[in-house]
């Protein structure tokens, strides 16, 4: 009987392990910098979250007038692109670009341009102001592959996803399952996070 419990456990611990390597792989790199995945991480939720939260409390872009602000783009967090005749350095001038490269990894913001589309450039149209109001998604991947296989996600909830980057760079709305906006409000659910292949991220 105790050599069939061993037996028992023994497997347990080898499908622990595997679950470990499939869920939570290591970088490939061999640069003691990309060892773990803390610094895309930090860019994302707290650089590119906080960036975020301080353009939509000052009001900003309003195109609807009542108050709300909308979120921002990465060349206007960056100061490449003016909003409202103000250059901003919410963000450092390396993410000055729609798709930069910092540190090795690629990153990207998405704003809403209706129900199930979105645009890396801030829109003006006032049909999907509402949606700009409440809605962003950030992404960071790496640049090549010694840089590792995993990529990060990040949105106004402020909540950092990662999961396996076996396809290139991520599309849109890759972290709501290519569902569109409507499925932000719920993905923060564990169960709508690990269908679409996303897990919480955290710093190695």
């Amino acid at each position: 009987m105790l050599r069939a419990f061993g037996r028992y456990l023994l497997a347990a611990i080898l499908w622990g392990l595997l679950f470990v390597v499939v869920m939570y792989p290591p970088f490939e790199g061999e640069s003691p910098f990309f060892e773990s995945w803390s610094y895309p991480i930090t860019v994302l939720s707290r650089d590119i979250a906080g960036a975020e939260a301080r353009f939509k409390t000052a009001h900003l872009a309003d195109p609807t007038g009542h108050g709300a602000g909308e979120y921002a783009s990465l060349e206007e967090l960056s100061g490449a692109t003016l909003v409202a005749g103000h250059r901003l350095d919410f963000l450092t001038s390396e993410f000055a670009d729609d798709e930069p490269v910092v540190a090795g990894f690629c990153y990207s913001i998405w704003l809403p341009t209706g129900p199930h589309s979105a645009a890396s450039l801030h829109s003006d149209d006032p049909a999907s102001a509402n949606l700009r109001e409440t809605n962003w998604v950030a992404y960071a991947w790496p640049s090549r592959p010694e840089f590792g296989r995993a990529m990060f996600a990040i949105d106004q909830r402020g909540v950092c996803y990662r999961r396996l980057n076996a396809s290139g760079p991520p599309t849109w709305d890759s972290l709501y399952g290519d569902r569109g906006w409507a499925c932000a409000a719920t993905h923060g659910r564990a169960r709508d996070a690990t269908a679409s292949g996303w897990f919480p991220a955290r710093s190695q």
